[in-house]
């Protein structure tokens, strides 16, 4: 094939090659007679004058126009009315800088508005971590001038005419700015990822730039041969096929650990890592952003702030909690100055750029694993208005009330919520070296916040906060999955079971026994919301109960109080007074029951308390109905680590109720 000094003059004599390879009437329609621009509405006509530039933008982007002027990518019109006359929009020209290389961009903003949108997914790494293989050395590279292989049609160019520095020119190619070019490239390449997959090569195409294993042994990690066979076939292809290829950017030795879209692949350690180099720079930024809020009363500039946001939430990929540690920050763009357009940061947005000014130097983890383990537990969770549920592994559960602080929540930051005690209740049942669990939850929203690491609502993002915190404490990893509410059978009817068991005695009164009887050690049946001891017993695993159920338990050594639930007496009682313990237990004045006489009859103590004082239910929830006080007495034994003979009533002997 003769060489060709334009690109899309090479494409358009390799048609033939493209059609032999398979690819669709569209694509080579698109080759042959340029893009097909699917305008929704003719733009009317606009035509701007053009942004101001500094002297080092002017010089760059002239000496930009002159390259792509000889190149033939555009053409000038300056000076032609006829030719400025046909033109529908005159669209400005201005410089970004990614890093420290300038780029020129046309501000479509105009046109952009009358093309019907295309959707497209682009491939990304996580779709490359489903093919790659251990030890496989990659291949990386990238198409040189790639838009320019696409040509604009004549009836297109009127409606794409740019203006800079006074002079106006008419894009014969895919020009930068134009919402559909990525899109329209991705579709021209699909025929040849499709083509170079099936000779073998395990790649993704993000834009213009390719990357992956080249072909190799089934089952076996390609080598360093493969890859240099594989960058010859790539060469090959590619120009057969009229598509240029950078000569200097990409890596063709083979490595098992490129950078590729800004991550570096290491198929040796299965990690995806941030570069040292890309990690200072974010570091920099985060030590400007805070050097200049502390001279500025927390004050910064909205422009430094959203380049900053723009460069770390690209790091997502390596760096796991990137979005967590960004959702502040992006919270106090929302919130601008009135006249300067300033932010202003929070004290969590303060945290936050700490965090990101030390993730170069102290020593946080930048990686993520390219084939994860799998999840070896199951977590079940549910939420309700009267309280929360948890199933772990579908054998141990944990359920408890929301507290009066958190029962008018809204029912996301429940779920939430869930989430995190759950997980509080479990922590002695997980390995203290890290678990990956498989999370089930019927809350969608709940799971978005899992999923985006973040929430706008600040709500849910405190709650979130403070799962995170669980999360990095146990060090666990959350797979989550949705559960239809159906489904979900265990943990929702833990979430909304009401403890007809749960009597208190009233804190008057306890305080008056801790007085006479204490201090007690442990509260052995009780919550997390009205226990009367700092370590207690729970019925079911809850947040900061010692275990569930205290009869499985050794109380030797304590000094117990112990309400148990009255169906319950009779072991507690046995339990006491086998094991010669010290407790304070609290019984109905039930005589007719087998235990009321055994208890008269080993315990040291034992007293009537007055009606004021005897047991009630907790404080209803807004979705339960109070319940009447109860109708008999309420008696209080005492025992000290031995049989003894009863004493005489403190409180007079009262009569039997059942």
């Amino acid at each position: 094939m003769p060489p060709f000094s334009q690109p899309y003059a090479s494409l358009k004599a390799a048609v033939p090659r493209w059609r032999e390879m398979g690819a669709s009437a569209w694509v080579l329609d698109a080759i042959t007679n340029g893009i097909f621009i699917p305008w929704s509405a003719t733009p009317p006509r606009c035509h701007s004058p053009g942004y101001p530039l500094n002297a080092a933008d002017a010089a760059f982007i002239t000496a930009q126009l002159e390259q792509d002027l000889a190149a033939g990518y555009i053409r000038e019109v300056t000076g032609d009315a006829a030719a400025i006359a046909q033109l529908h929009c005159t669209s400005p020209a201005f410089i970004v800088r990614k890093g420290r290389k300038p780029r020129k961009v046309l501000d479509y903003t105009h046109p952009n508005a009358f093309v019907d949108v295309r959707t497209f997914k682009y491939e990304t790494l996580h779709d490359l971590s489903q093919v790659l293989r251990p030890d496989d050395s990659l291949l990386v590279w990238d198409v040189k001038d790639a838009y320019h292989h696409l040509t604009l049609r004549a009836e297109d160019q009127r409606y794409l005419a740019f203006t800079t520095l006074g002079r106006v020119f008419v894009p014969l190619t895919m020009p930068f700015g134009m919402s559909l070019a990525p899109y329209m490239w991705t579709k021209e390449m699909r025929a040849l990822v499709q083509f170079l997959r099936a000779l073998g090569f395990r790649i993704i195409a993000y834009v213009d730039d390719f990357g992956g294993a080249p072909p190799a042994m089934p089952g076996r990690a390609a080598t360093v041969a493969d890859a240099a066979r594989g960058y010859e076939l790539v060469q090959l292809v590619f120009r057969c096929l009229g598509l240029w290829l950078h000569p200097d950017k990409g890596a063709h030795d083979g490595s098992t650990a490129t950078q590729l879209l800004g991550h570096v692949v290491d198929t040796t350690n299965g990690v995806y890592r941030l570069p040292a180099s890309r990690a200072e720079g974010i570091e920099r930024l985060a030590h400007g952003l805070l050097r200049f809020s502390a001279a500025h009363q927390r004050w910064v500039r909205f422009s430094t702030l959203r380049v900053f946001c723009g460069t770390a939430v690209s790091t997502t990929l390596s760096v796991v909690p990137a979005r967590f540690h960004l959702r502040s920050l992006f919270t106090a763009m929302g919130y601008r100055h009135a006249r300067s357009g300033d932010c202003r940061l929070g004290n969590q947005a303060v945290a936050d750029l700490r965090w990101w000014s030390g993730i170069a130097s102290t020593g946080l983890s930048l990686a993520r694993p390219i084939w994860p383990d799998g999840p070896t537990m199951l977590l079940e969770t549910d939420a309700s208005r009267l309280g929360w549920g948890a199933v772990l592994n579908r054998s141990a559960t944990a359920r408890g009330s929301h507290a009066a602080d958190r029962a008018d929540m809204h029912i996301n930051q429940l779920e939430l919520g869930a989430i995190r005690l759950a997980l509080i209740s479990f922590r002695h049942r997980l390995p203290s070296t890290g678990v990956v669990i498989r999370l089930k939850c019927d809350s969608m929203v709940a799971l978005g916040v899992l999923q985006a690491q973040s929430s706008p609502s600040i709500a849910l993002m405190d709650e979130y906060r403070l799962l995170h915190a669980v999360l990095e404490e146990l060090n666990v990893e959350l797979r989550h999955e949705y559960i239809q509410s159906a489904l979900n059978v265990w943990a929702d009817r833990l979430s909304r079971e009401v403890d007809s068991t749960d009597w208190s005695l009233a804190p008057a009164a306890y305080r008056r026994l801790d007085a006479q009887y204490g201090p007690h050690s442990v509260d052995l049946f009780a919550t997390e919301l009205n226990t009367r001891c700092v370590r207690f017993y729970s019925k079911d695993l809850t947040p900061g109960a010692l275990g569930a159920n205290a009869l499985h338990f050794n109380w030797a050594g304590e000094n117990a109080w112990a309400n148990p639930p009255f169906n319950l007496l009779g072991a507690v009682l046995d339990k006491v007074i086998r094991e010669q313990l010290t407790a304070t237990v609290v019984a109905p004045v039930w005589k007719a029951q087998p235990w009321w006489a055994r208890a008269l009859e080993a315990c040291v103590e034992w007293q009537m308390l007055p009606p004021a004082e005897g047991v009630y239910r907790g404080a209803p929830s807004p979705a339960t109905r109070p319940t009447a006080s109860p109708f008999w007495r309420t008696a209080v034994f005492r025992f000290r680590g031995g049989p003894a003979s009863a004493m005489t009533p403190t409180a007079g002997s009262g009569s039997s109720s059942v």
